[in-house]
């Protein structure tokens, strides 16, 4: 989903890849920045039995030139919110905004070099199955966070509160997700039928609105 200036560039995605990916630690989902805030997308992986979630972040947040928010509270915020209710460690990654970055973004241009600089910082942290922030945490400068996790930590937490399980009113509340891949031309062919597939450089079109 891209958010605000993102828009001039990006159009929306599908959910034909919203899955978590197994691996030998588990399954780990992830979403990318304002994805984190979005619950039916959070609940879509947790519900496809997420271990270890990944949420990734741009390096600022320069939506306002004057009293800019507390960014690392906010992505804290975030993270801790899903680790609490998934019952996952969450790894939040964000980009380093390094002098280079600075200079070519800003080309030359005084004000928008005093935008990105003035901007409040994103961070990087681990949190763990009960919402409790596990190791260090890193804002504003470039590094490795190293923490170890142990997914076993997750059953204990979810024996209370498991909200795609025993703790979902299924009779109640349910969750579609439309996993097809959105084609941006559907073509019906004289010989083909209905069925036909659009070609797939025709696909690629759907990037270029």
């Amino acid at each position: 989903m891209p958010t605000w200036a993102e828009k001039l560039v990006w159009s929306q995605g599908d959910a034909a890849g919203q899955r978590p990916v197994r691996t030998e630690l588990g399954q780990i989902g992830i979403l990318i920045c304002g994805e984190n805030t979005n619950p039916l997308a959070r609940y879509a992986l947790i519900a496809q039995g997420e271990r270890v979630h990944i949420s990734t972040y741009p390096p600022t947040w320069p939506f306002r030139r004057e009293a800019p928010p507390d960014y690392t509270q906010w992505v804290a915020t975030r993270s801790i919110a899903h680790s609490f209710e998934a019952k996952v460690f969450n790894l939040t990654v964000a980009a380093h905004l390094d002098e280079a970055t600075i200079a070519d973004v800003s080309a030359g241009d005084d004000r928008a070099e005093k935008v990105l600089r003035e901007a409040p910082p994103a961070v990087s942290l681990v949190t763990g199955p009960t919402g409790e922030p596990v190791g260090e945490w890193l804002s504003g400068t470039e590094g490795l966070l190293i923490v170890p996790i142990n997914v076993a930590e997750s059953i204990q937490p979810k024996t209370a509160h498991d909200v795609a399980g025993h703790y979902q009113r299924h009779d109640l509340f349910s969750l579609t997700l439309d996993q097809r891949p959105q084609q941006a031309i559907h073509l019906i062919q004289p010989d083909s039928g209905p069925a036909a597939t659009a070609p797939e450089v025709l696909l690629s079109s759907r990037w270029a609105f």
